[in-house]
Formats: structure tokens, C-alpha cells, sequence
């Protein structure tokens, strides 16, 4: 008999009570207290059905109904094209393995995180909270989590997490390279599942770039990533956080990411999702006082029976704050894209800018894509717009590159790359755009069945 959401949860809810039984010594800790506040989250929540309006497009069943495994061995193995300097940290199926910087032979405390200059730490939630200097910024966090409302999955990954990973940049320190975190999963012939959970914390005055990386270590297996990230960026801080997702082709990935903003803040998500069979990526901002910016560009090619589900919420609490936003996406194939996009303008919210834009080519007569931007403004003196299109590719440019001696795959390649390059334009890091593009021309590439060629068109 197919088991039913309420035997699912409930066998959830048991694997987070080993969890929380076993705190080895970490009892009151930070870490403890999160799982402590996951476990009464999950309990208290459900899994999300196609009646809740923000999962109308997306079921939740094809994840539900496989049974997925903690794999605890593993070994990494994935070619990273076009790597960036960064310090770096790999995880294999949700645990550390390795941490170097760059350029340096020697791993640095690969089972702990690694050594940053400055005061940064980058390891686990429960060795940055034995850190005197951190201990308050520690608490101080947790404490936000733990009053804040959490989703099921979050709850889900966070009770079963061995230990947050946990990255904090101090007061006025301008981190020299990004940190870049490499996500793969080694399945070994079995439904893997991990739950990378992040918490980032941006100090007063300070600058960081964080990139994400979700890599399969073989194109065909199944397995799911459930992860979640917790941001804050205090006064003045600026934080450019990336995220890739390439996972396999019969993988299941979720996503949250909640980032709360002080005074003068900037944050900007810079998103590409091309690997997975079910997708789903959630954001919400907060705008915690005023001149707040927040940018999100994000692009997506779902092909075969790919479905890419994005959701995004700002919310305008205080004036004088701006916001960006830009989805694009290619679909072919049975491809499935799904965008639900809010944002809402609260009364006091005044002299808000906020843009929101969401741009797909629909190629197959098969494929499909549901977008829904929305506005929600209770203050009079703001500039807000949003809107949707959705088309085809304009047949008077592809007559063109075709009559300057392009195949038709070449030239219908050309077009869908030039299309979404239009994010990667926004991309304030140049060196991490041409790695996000890197993969970008490896999909187009595989999905056209042309070789990259340099074109240069002649008049």
C-alpha cells in the first residue's frame, strides 16, 4: 500500500527525533536550538499540495513517493569548468570533504572549514559558536531564525542536518575572493538524499561574494537536495551571492533562501538553473529599514520533462528602498517553467523602486509556462512595475544569421544564448559570469547537438 503524506511526515519526524535525542554535548547550544525549533516546525506543518495557491503548478508527490537514503560515503570527482579563484569547500552528499584556497595544494582543516583571513570563519554552526568573538553574533541570529515562521522542507532538512554550515564576514572587513561552496551528490547506487543548510552573516560595513554550486557526480541517478539559507546583511553591507544549479538529469532539488536586510544594505541573488527533473526555488527578502537594495536575475532552460519552479517575495517595509528583478527561461521539449513573483509595498513603504520582470521563449508546442507577477502597493509615492512575456524566437533574426551562413541549429543556438546572456550581464562578478556561462554553452550545446563555434557575422 502507498504510503500517505501523514506515514511520510511521520517517519520524517521520527529520523529528526534521533536528531534531537542525540546532542552529544551540544545540548543549549545554537546548533541544538535550531533543531529543537525545525522539529516543532515540521510537527506543526504539512507538506504543500496543488490546493495551496504558491504550489498550484507543482506537485510535491514524485519527491514524497521515492524513498531516499543517507548515504555516508562518498567520494568527489566532478570536473568544474572554468573555476574562479575562491576558497573553496566541497561537500559530498551534505558533508565537508575537502577546503582549500586556489591555487594552494594544501587542504586547510578540510574536516572543520577553512582558515579566511580577517576574522572570517567559514565551517560548521557549532564550531563558530565556540568562538568568543562570534558567540553574540551567533545567538543573535539564531534567535531570528527561531522567530521567524519556516516551511516544511526547511524544517524537513534542518532537523535531519548534521550541523549548519556557517559563514560570517565581520564588521568592515572586504572579503579579497569569493567563498565558493561545491555541492555533489555520490549515490552509490542508491537514492541519496542531503540537506545542505546555510546560515551567511554579513557584518556592519562589510563585503562578501558567495557561490553555490550544485554538481552531480553522474548524470543518471536519483537522488534530492533539499536546501535552505539563512542571510543576513547588516548596515551597509554587500553581499553577492550566486547559485548554479546543474544537478542530474533525474535529480529533485528544493530551494530556500531568506534574507533579511539592515539600513543601506545591498543583496543580490544571481541565479542559473539548468539540471534537475523537479525544481522548485523559493526567495524571500525582508526589508528591514531604509535604502535597502535587492536585486534578483535568475535564468533557467528546461528541456525533456524538466519542470523549474521559481517563487520570489520582497517585501518593502521602509522607504527609500529598491528592488530588481529579472527570471528568464527557455523551454522545450515537455519543459515545464513555473514563476510567482510578489512584491508587496507596505503603507509607510514610501519612495519605493521596484521593477520585476519575467521573459520566456516557449520553443515546443509541448511545453508550457505559468507566470504569475504581482504588486501588492499600499503607499502612493512609489515607482513599481511587472510584467510577463512569453514568445517564440523572432524569425526575422534567425533569417538573418541564417542568410550569414549559420546552420539553423547554430543560428537557433546563438539566439537562445544571446536571450539569457541578458542576465548574465547583471552579474558583478565577471569572472563568475564566464563559469555560470560555461554552463550555460554546455547546455545549449548538448541540447542543440551542434559544437560551440565563435561566429562573427560580417556586413
Amino acid at each position: 500500500m502507498q504510503n500517505t503524506a501523514v506515514d511520510i511526515k511521520r517517519a520524517f519526524l521520527a529520523q529528526i527525533d534521533l536528531k534531537v535525542r542525540d546532542v552529544n554535548g551540544q545540548a543549549g547550544s545554537a546548533a541544538h536550538k535550531l533543531r529543537m525549533y525545525a522539529r516543532e516546525s515540521f510537527d506543526n506543518g504539512n507538506f504543500p499540495t496543488r490546493k495551496d495557491e504558491d504550489w498550484k503548478y507543482t506537485s510535491v508527490k514524485p519527491i514524497l513517493s521515492q524513498q531516499f537514503n543517507t548515504v555516508l560515503n562518498g567520494e568527489f570527482n566532478t570536473a568544474i569548468p572554468n573555476q574562479f579563484e575562491a576558497f573553496t569547500l566541497i561537500f559530498v552528499n551534505g558533508r565537508l570533504v575537502s577546503s582549500s584556497e586556489k591555487g594552494s595544494d594544501e587542504k586547510l582543516n578540510s574536516n572543520r572549514g577553512i582558515a579566511l583571513p580577517n576574522g572570517v570563519f567559514a565551517g560548521s554552526l557549532s564550531d563558530a559558536s565556540k568562538i568568543p568573538a562570534l558567540n553574540k553574533t551567533i545567538e543573535n541570529a539564531v534567535d531570528q531564525i527561531c522567530k521567524a515562521s519556516m516551511g516544511v522542507f526547511e524544517s524537513l532538512g534542518l532537523g535531519i542536518n548534521e550541523d549548519p554550515l556557517c559563514i560570517v564576514i565581520p564588521d568592515n572587513v572586504q572579503l579579497s575572493k569569493p567563498i565558493h561552496l561545491i555541492y555533489a551528490t555520490d549515490s552509490k547506487n542508491e537514492a541519496a538524499a542531503s540537506h545542505p543548510y546555510i546560515v551567511i552573516i554579513v557584518g556592519k560595513n562589510a563585503t562578501a561574494e558567495v557561490v553555490e554550486s550544485y554538481l552531480p557526480q553522474n548524470t543518471q541517478g536519483v537522488y534530492y537536495t533539499n536546501t535552505a539559507s539563512r542571510i543576513f546583511v547588516g548596515a551597509n553591507g554587500q553581499l553577492a551571492h550566486y547559485r548554479l544549479q546543474a544537478e542530474g538529469r533525474e535529480a529533485f532539488h528544493t530551494a530556500q533562501s531568506t534574507i533579511r536586510q539592515d539600513r543601506d544594505s545591498t543583496y543580490g541573488v544571481y541565479i542559473a538553473e539548468f539540471g534537475g527533473k523537479l525544481v522548485r526555488n523559493n526567495i524571500h527578502i525582508s526589508h528591514d529599514d531604509q535604502n535597502v537594495t535587492s536585486n534578483i536575475y535568475g535564468m533557467f532552460i528546461a528541456e525533456g520533462n524538466q519542470h523549474m519552479d521559481t517563487q520570489s517575495f520582497i517585501d518593502h517595509a521602509q522607504p527609500h528602498c529598491l528592488s530588481n528583478e529579472l527570471i528568464k527561461g527557455i523551454l522545450l521539449d515537455r519543459g515545464k517553467g513555473v514563476f510567482n513573483g510578489k512584491i508587496i509595498v507596505r503603507p509607510d513603504a514610501q519612495k519605493i523602486n521596484a521593477y520585476q520582470h519575467n521573459a520566456a521563449l516557449l520553443l515546443s508546442p509541448d511545453a508550457v509556462m505559468d507566470s504569475k507577477p504581482q504588486l501588492e502597493i499600499f503607499a502612493d509615492d512609489v515607482k513599481c512595475s511587472h510584467g510577463a512575456t512569453i514568445g517564440q524566437l523572432d524569425p526575422d533574426a534567425l533569417f538573418y544569421l541564417k542568410t550569414r551562413g549559420l546552420s539553423d541549429d547554430s543560428a537557433k543556438t546563438l539566439l537562445k544564448n544571446a536571450f539569457l546572456k541578458d542576465v548574465l550581464d547583471h552579474f558583478p562578478n565577471r569572472d563568475i559570469a564566464a563559469y555560470f556561462e560555461s554552463h550555460l554553452d554546455q547546455k545549449l550545446v548538448r541540447n542543440s547537438g551542434t559544437k560551440k563555434t565563435e561566429v562573427k557575422v560580417v556586413e
